[in-house]
């Protein structure tokens, strides 16, 4: 019948991604050799109304400036972040689900110069990273479910990929124990990123910090900037933004003074505009700025932003949209 079609279908796309549901591990999680995620149930114990199978596609040759020709980051931002990365800046994209996360994370990967040396760590193969000096690193979790010792997990590949002396480390996607791993990589001083489910920034800090993550707030000052994703419906149509771009700042209150996302540029939905995308506004609320200008010998902020988003404006003009080409440019 129908259920034994789909069951025998859901197998066959399990076994290209190199698992196997059974009795005790009725759920599969894992990637397709295209590189498309799938989730998988098979059980009518837990599953009552039979097997179900989620593929979530991803398109190939998402970059920078294709996301600034459809207005999903602004340029500002892209040439704030860009001149971070020439710092070691660290972040955290986050939003909810389907709303874009990994995609940007990936797309902005192409302001890391071609020299870098790029480390990933993930559980699924999604990253596509046109950089060649590139160590894929993924996650695996031993036969034995009793001796722990063969695990590879985050905090293990962490180690591992800091023996290969990496420019960059990128975390596919941080949920709860991974987490330490990913403040751990934040604090050794490389460029690195990861993506996080949240629906605020104020929601992020305080799943980081409650069970079972239970980062202390001291680690946030490690974390140089926010990036929340946004999935809307305007007109009918769905549309991605970068809803804000916040940095992590001592911010005195009274007599107290704490860590706390400070925002720098927002979206603004029902004006479907960006809003502190002014550079004299971002050079005066920006923190992280200043410290990469120091580290990068900037003398004229001002004048390098504008440089910056000249170039990328040209790119986008241009319909440079390939990668390499992107990177190249760049570097």
């Amino acid at each position: 019948d129908d259920s034994e079609i789909l069951e025998d279908y859901i197998r066959k796309i399990c076994d290209s991604a190199g698992k196997t549901p059974t009795y005790t591990e009725p759920h599969i999680e894992g990637s397709t050799i295209e590189g498309h995620r799938i989730s998988a149930i098979m059980g009518s114990d837990i599953c009552p109304r039979g097997a179900t199978i989620s593929v979530r596609k991803f398109l190939p040759g998402i970059t920078i400036t294709r996301l600034l020709d459809a207005g999903i980051i602004p340029y500002e931002l892209a040439a704030l972040i860009w001149i971070l990365f020439e710092a070691n800046g660290t972040g955290m994209v986050f939003g909810n689900t389907g709303s874009g996360k990994t995609t940007t994370m990936n797309a902005m990967i192409n302001m890391i110069s071609e020299s870098s040396v790029i480390a990933t760590i993930e559980d699924s193969p999604e990253l596509q990273i046109v950089q060649k000096q590139w160590i894929s690193l993924l996650t695996r979790k031993s036969a034995d479910s009793i001796d722990e010792r063969n695990d590879f997990g985050y905090s293990k590949l962490m180690k591992i990929s800091l023996r290969h002396r990496p420019t960059c480390i990128i975390i596919g996607e941080s949920r709860e124990k991974e987490v330490r791993a990913v403040f751990q990589i934040f604090a050794t001083g490389h460029t690195s990123m990861s993506t996080f489910h949240a629906s605020s920034s104020e929601k992020l800090l305080h799943r980081l910090q409650g069970d079972p993550i239970n980062i202390h707030e001291a680690q946030f000052d490690d974390m140089w900037f926010l990036m929340q994703i946004g999935r809307l419906v305007q007109n009918g149509k769905i549309l991605r933004r970068v809803m804000a771009y916040s940095e992590m700042q001592l911010v005195k209150e009274n007599s107290n003074a704490q860590i706390k996302p400070v925002d720098i540029i927002t979206y603004n939905p029902i004006s479907k505009e960006f809003e502190g995308i002014d550079i004299d506004n971002i050079i005066a609320k920006s923190q992280k700025i200043h410290e990469a200008a120091t580290w990068n010998g900037i003398k004229d902020i001002k004048k390098e932003m504008e440089n910056r988003i000249e170039y990328l404006k040209k790119c986008t003009s241009e319909k440079i949209f390939d990668g390499e080409k992107i990177i190249e440019k760049i570097s």
